[in-house]
């Protein structure tokens, strides 16, 4: 006897079974464990009694009883990214410990945690937008650009770089600005129709180019005395005598633009006139020669790895940004702002 012929419509009765019992299922319920569990809920789960025995107002409020009966995390913390975010928070929100350490003494005092998480998260991630941007093009993202990769799932500063690249390899009038920017920020003078098309054809970015340049000035001493003579005639209008071209070369190579803000810096304390042959060197707070965005520790970090970048003791974070202080302290992610 074959015993597949009893078997089967057995197994049918079970499939059909199932069926009516997950049509039968809270709406509600089946939504919460897809955006929970990735799953649809068994049988058993789709009883309302276990979920403060059927009774709740709103579909947070389940969302946090199902949390509680499943003992998947805080329920709380579940129910005010319900509320506030109108999502499920991801694996990393899900710790109590990103909230006042785990402590708070109600419901409303976790939902001011978790705003000042979220903003802290935000504010993070707008530093690695901001300084991929100046990286990459050597200008800040516009306010279009940032809405947009704030939409967007949280990237590395590698991973936007990654980005960046494609694109500006694909777009012919990015590249060529940024090639042009490169020699201007770096050595204080337009590039000729060689260098442009030289570079054209090369996979690079702002970084790469404005590293390039101070690279060869370094190893081209009396080119970068001409950037050192280009500097004070910009910002001093007269030409450095020999102990500030000493001087300056004791610095380190820096670029034409922050050699530019260092003198706007020293113009405004000490007049066009004073010799600059010692002490230690700031960039001015509103210089017209740069552009600048602060970052937190973490951020610097994860650039000076990405693009590259030893700003050797300074808190400047850009090729032949030196040993140069920021006025105020902290790290600042830098590129050129003439253009």
């Amino acid at each position: 006897m074959n015993h597949k012929h009893y078997l089967a419509p057995l197994f049918f009765s079970f499939l059909l079974c199932s069926a009516v019992k997950a049509q039968n299922c809270d709406p509600w319920i089946v939504k919460a464990y897809q955006e929970i569990f990735k799953r649809t809920p068994t049988a058993q789960e789709c009883n309302i009694k276990n979920y403060n025995n059927g009774s709740w107002n709103n579909y947070c409020e389940l969302v946090n009883y199902i949390v509680a009966y499943k003992r998947a995390g805080d329920p709380w913390i579940f129910k005010a990214y319900c509320e506030m975010y109108n999502r499920v928070p991801g694996t990393t929100e899900q710790s109590i410990y990103n909230y006042n350490n785990g402590s708070w003494n109600s419901y409303d005092q976790l939902k001011g945690y978790i705003s000042s998480y979220q903003k802290s998260l935000e504010k993070e991630k707008t530093e690695r937008i901001q300084a991929s941007y100046l990286l990459a093009f050597g200008r800040k993202a516009t306010q279009s650009e940032l809405n947009y990769w704030l939409s967007q799932p949280d990237k590395s500063i590698a991973e936007h770089l990654a980005n960046h690249r494609r694109f500006a390899n694909s777009d012919k009038s990015t590249k060529k600005a940024l090639i042009i920017k490169s020699y201007k920020d770096i050595i204080g003078r337009e590039p000729t129709s060689g260098e442009i098309d030289y570079w054209m054809g090369r996979d690079v970015l702002y970084v790469d180019l404005t590293k390039n340049h101070v690279q060869w000035l370094n190893g081209n001493p009396a080119e970068y005395e001409n950037v050192i003579k280009r500097s004070y005639q910009t910002v001093l209008n007269r030409q450095p005598d020999a102990s500030e071209i000493n001087y300056w070369k004791t610095q380190g190579t820096l670029s034409y633009v922050v050699l530019v803000s260092c003198h706007e810096e020293w113009k405004k304390a000490n007049g066009q006139t004073a010799k600059k042959t010692s002490g230690s060197n700031t960039i001015s707070s509103n210089s017209s020669s740069l552009q600048t965005y602060p970052i937190s520790d973490k951020v610097a970090n994860e650039v000076r790895l990405a693009a590259g970048i030893n700003n050797n003791g300074g808190n400047v974070i850009a090729a032949g940004g030196g040993n140069v202080i920021a006025a105020g302290g902290g790290n600042v992610v830098a590129a050129g702002g003439l253009n």
